[in-house]
């Protein structure tokens, strides 16, 4: 598993290998991150190794909770970490909420229109 970072402002999750299936290393980690001012929430799943931080940017960054994570050795060097996404700006928030909204509605549309025609094609083929 390669670890990986996603970042919107507020919200951190990383990819950690070293937690995946190890619940003393999934309790360190939360331990030592609810400890970091600035840290709202702090959930490990050992399962996919997965680390979600809910973070207040007043007090603290995400650069600071992945160096923290990478001076205690739960993460390596940055460049075997792939690249942090950028925050996204509310109106791209938006945005992206809209695409999704959009292909659902689209996709919901032609489903449905293919029911209904495979409907109508079994009936007239029953008749």
């Amino acid at each position: 598993m390669r670890p990986y970072i996603h970042h919107i402002q507020g919200r951190l999750r990383i990819r950690c290998p070293l937690v995946k299936g190890s619940k003393s290393c999934a309790d360190k980690v939360q331990k030592m991150l609810r400890s970091q001012p600035g840290i709202c929430e702090c959930e490990v799943n050992t399962v996919t190794g997965s680390v979600l931080v809910r973070y207040d940017n007043a007090g603290t960054s995400a650069d600071s909770i992945i160096k923290r994570l990478q001076t205690a050795g739960y993460l390596n060097a940055a460049n075997e970490v792939s690249r942090i996404k950028q925050p996204l700006r509310r109106w791209e928030l938006k945005t992206e909420e809209a695409k999704k909204t959009t292909i659902n509605a689209v996709a919901k549309a032609v489903f449905g229109e293919l029911v209904e025609r495979s409907a109508v094609a079994l009936i007239t083929a029953v008749l």
